[in-house]
């Protein structure tokens, strides 16, 4: 298998977290679902890699179901979400690109998991990345959607990271050729005597990165923005709870290809 090929086999890996928290063995439980862009085999406890040190996720597994034969149905980002999130087949939906999901004949008139739990009675709520086209119908609340700052600045530019290996570099553009290393780019020359910058922003809109006046980072990642709304909303559903149950969503763009820590 090519480098490319490796790159578009998206490697999604959904962890379901149900919280039993509720004394009544016939009231629905709170469901939290988890989904990382390329966390693949690598890590420990399915085959692992030296370089891969994953502890967390290892005594999670210790303590869970785990899938050793789970695979993606398409080799591709939007296409595998759609169809890991319905249930329906790509060769079924013929969905296998990049076209918006609830827009494709079939899948506009399936529930996916969101949208059945909602029409079930749950107060679904999410952030990030799970389907690669968010719509907004199928939650109760959403906060974030998906970001895959921050960005190199070459100039005005949005331009992949400059750590970022050939040929993802070329080959895949400033979107998918972001995910460097969160280092000092600023100290990288891209010519004429100019450096790199870090941008943050969504897709549409970008600015510079806001610094202190030591250099740390002010702006959070999207992953950070994303964990911490999950932590809060956690926090606040305990002190208040409900009798309602919930379905809390959380999509992680990193790790993604290149696997640079």
């Amino acid at each position: 298998m090519n480098i490319i090929t490796k790159y578009l086999c998206l490697h999604l890996c959904a962890l379901f977290i149900v919280a039993f928290s509720l004394t009544a063995a016939n009231k629905k439980p709170n469901v939290i679902l988890i989904v990382c862009d390329d966390l693949n085999t690598d890590i420990e406890g399915y085959g692992g890699h030296p370089q891969a040190k994953t502890p967390n996720l290892r005594r999670f597994m210790n303590s869970a179901t785990t899938f050793q034969s789970a695979h993606c149905t398409i080799p591709i980002c939007a296409p595998s979400r759609s169809s890991f999130l319905t249930g329906v087949y790509p060769h079924r939906s013929a969905n296998f690109a990049f076209d918006k999901w609830f827009e494709n004949e079939l899948l506009q008139n399936t529930h996916t998991i969101f949208s059945h739990f909602k029409a079930n009675g749950y107060h679904v709520l999410g952030s990030g990345k799970l389907l690669h086209h968010n719509n907004r119908r199928e939650w109760s609340e959403f906060k974030h959607d998906s970001d895959y700052g921050p960005y190199a600045l070459d100039g005005k530019n949005k331009v992949p990271h400059p750590a970022v290996p050939e040929p993802m570099r070329s080959d895949f553009g400033w979107v998918d050729g972001s995910f460097g290393p969160l280092v000092a780019i600023e100290d990288v020359s891209y010519g004429d005597g100019k450096n790199y910058r870090w941008a943050t922003g969504n897709w549409q809109v970008s600015r510079d990165i806001y610094f202190d006046e030591d250099g740390k980072r002010m702006d959070p990642t999207a992953d950070e923005q994303n964990g911490q709304w999950a932590m809060q909303r956690l926090h606040q559903l305990a002190r208040n709870p409900s009798d309602q149950p919930f379905l809390m969503a959380v999509g992680f763009l990193r790790p993604h290809t290149p696997l640079i820590v």
